[in-house]
Formats: C-alpha cells, sequence, structure tokens
C-alpha cells in the first residue's frame, strides 16, 4: 500500500509540470488576447476622436477669420463678447441687473437678472435666447453663446475653458474654443476692452411705481456700435441695401434696420411692400453681388438670396421680411 501511495504521488508530481505549462500555454493566449481587445478598443476610440473632430469642424460657428459675437451668461452676469481678428481685439460688454433688455420671442421688455428666471420657467434655451435678443435689441449679429459659466471673476480664458470641458452650455463646437482660446491667449491686455453698458449706452427711466430703470439709449446705442462692434468688413461694402416689411406687423423693417445698418451696411431706405409674403427673400439685381457678406448675413439669418434686377431697381439688395421672420424673432409660437 506504501509503494502504491508513493507511486501515485510520484504521478501527481510528475503531472504537475505538464499541467503548469497548460496554464502557462493558456495565460499566453489570454494575454494576447488582452493585447488584441486593447489594440481593437483604442482604434475604435481613435475612430470616434477622428469623427468627432470631423463634426466639430464642419459644424464650427466660426470660421477663425472674421468677426465673432456671443452672449454669455456668468455668474447670472449677462452680457456679449466681440473677438476680432481683423482689428486684433476682444470686447466685453457687460449689462447691469437692472438694465430693460428687449427680448426675441414677443417677452418685450425684461430686467437682466429676471431673464435667467424666464427661460428656466417657459423652457427655453438660455443662450439662444439671448443670442437672438442682443441681435435684435443691441443691433450686431451675434453668433454663439456660453451660459452656465462660473468662477470668482470674468476671464475670457476661463469662460472659453470652463465651455470646453462642458461646464457650461454652449453652441460653439470644440473646435471653436479650441481657436477661440489660442486667439485669447495670443492678445496683449490692452488688445481686451471691457465696457459696462451703463455708462456706454443705456439712460436711467423712472417707471410707475416711483423705481428707477436703465433701458437702451438708441441714439448713444448706435453710436457705440458703429465705433466699438460693427464688423469692419461689413463697414467697407460698397452695396446699398433697401428693406421691405412684407407683413401687417408694424416696425419690422425699422426694426431690421437697426440690425443691417448697426452691422456697417448702408441702407438708404425702409418702405411696406405691395404684397404680403410668408417666407422672407433677399434679392440681389446681381449674382456679381452675391460676395461673402452678403452671403454671411443671409446665412446668418437663412435668408434665400435670390438675382432679381426688376426688384432691386432703386438699390442692390433688396430684402423683404415675411411671416416667417416674424414668427422665429417675435412670437413665442417656436420653443429653442
Amino acid at each position: 500500500m506504501v509503494k502504491k501511495a508513493a507511486r501515485k504521488r510520484s504521478s501527481i508530481h510528475l503531472a504537475n509540470p505538464s499541467h503548469k505549462r497548460i496554464q502557462i500555454k493558456l495565460s499566453r493566449k489570454t494575454l494576447i488576447s488582452l493585447r488584441i481587445g486593447i489594440i481593437f478598443l483604442l482604434f475604435l476610440i481613435l475612430i470616434f476622436i477622428i469623427k468627432s473632430a470631423f463634426i466639430s469642424v464642419k459644424n464650427a460657428v466660426w470660421d477663425g477669420e472674421n468677426q465673432l459675437v456671443i452672449a454669455y451668461e456668468f455668474n447670472n452676469e449677462l452680457g456679449l463678447v466681440k473677438f476680432d481678428p481683423v482689428l486684433r481685439e476682444a470686447l466685453i460688454v457687460s449689462f447691469p441687473s437692472d438694465m430693460l433688455l428687449p427680448l426675441a420671442l414677443g417677452f418685450q421688455d425684461y430686467r437682466v437678472d429676471k431673464i435667467k428666471a424666464l427661460a428656466l420657467q417657459e423652457h427655453i434655451k438660455l443662450g439662444q435666447l439671448l443670442k437672438d435678443s442682443i441681435t435684435q435689441s443691441i443691433g450686431i449679429l451675434t453668433d454663439g453663446y456660453i451660459t452656465g459659466a462660473k468662477g470668482k471673476d470674468l476671464k475670457l480664458n476661463k469662460l472659453i475653458v470652463y465651455s470646453l470641458f462642458n461646464r457650461s452650455n454652449s453652441n460653439l463646437t470644440a473646435w471653436d474654443k479650441i481657436r477661440l482660446l489660442v486667439y485669447v491667449s495670443n492678445l496683449k491686455i490692452s488688445e481686451i476692452k471691457y465696457y459696462q453698458a451703463a455708462n456706454e449706452f443705456l439712460k436711467t427711466k423712472i417707471i410707475p411705481d416711483g423705481s428707477q430703470i436703465l433701458v437702451i439709449d438708441d441714439n448713444v446705442l448706435t453710436t457705440f456700435v458703429l465705433q466699438e462692434l460693427a464688423n469692419p468688413v461689413f463697414l467697407q461694402e460698397k452695396l446699398t441695401w433697401e428693406l421691405y416689411n412684407a407683413t401687417d406687423q408694424d416696425g419690422l423693417a425699422n426694426n431690421m434696420r437697426r440690425i443691417t445698418a448697426n452691422s456697417g451696411f448702408d441702407v438708404i431706405g425702409i418702405r411696406q411692400a405691395l404684397e404680403f409674403k410668408k417666407t422672407s427673400t433677399l434679392y440681389v439685381s446681381d449674382a456679381k453681388k452675391i460676395n461673402a457678406n452678403v452671403r454671411r448675413f443671409a446665412e446668418f439669418f437663412h435668408f434665400p438670396i435670390v438675382v432679381d434686377n426688376s426688384i432691386t431697381q432703386r438699390s442692390d439688395v433688396a430684402l423683404y421680411l415675411g411671416d416667417d421672420y416674424f414668427i422665429k424673432y417675435y412670437t413665442n409660437s417656436e420653443l429653442y
């Protein structure tokens, strides 16, 4: 029995090295499989990064060469920022909390410190509301927005970094934010200007309850915008514009005049159209006059461009504002 047990132990002992070799072989196969899996995972991550980068570049708001204006909300402070590579500067205009800002979507005038609560109550994007409202009330094409950023004090690089790492809300792509961060980092302190709207284009108004509020002084605003915010490329434009109100809504063309004129275009007339139109259209007298500036303005508002010299007899460009424009910017029937 002792000999049998010894032989049994011996056979077991002899079998162990072979068993270990099998285990080692299995471990090597597992290691190879893990390596293949990791390589495949890295490949998928690379594909995702390339795809995201492509989408970010394709959907970029900023071309990196011309003026970019964004609305911002930082620590509940509202305002706008202009980035201008042509003039090599950045400009920040902050709105005081007791300022009345005319809002888009038919909300009329609202105190700046109440706008965020309004957006939450109406379930609309604060950034998009600010973007459209600043375009309409200040009269400057506002391309994007960054909202929800927080910090000790407002610095452009911090604002962009917060947005880049998704710590705020924005319609800018990652490609936009990276280029803006590089652009701002290369600016000198003297090339970044800070303005308080209260000191530039607001005036005091006494409301019925006896309290005071700050409102926009239109004449002063026009001067400020043309000096500080108007697109320098648009200011060099030689084409003449006429604006037509093709709706039954009073003042529509006059309000658009603020935007076109403050943007830098030469508006020579405002008229009521003889016929109403459902769709806004931008007419030019000659296809050669559809330059980059006209195209950018049309694309901003999604206006189709039509060549028709019978409509543009008095000007190079004739803009007919239809019901679609009124509905988008002056009613709340389309929630963002």
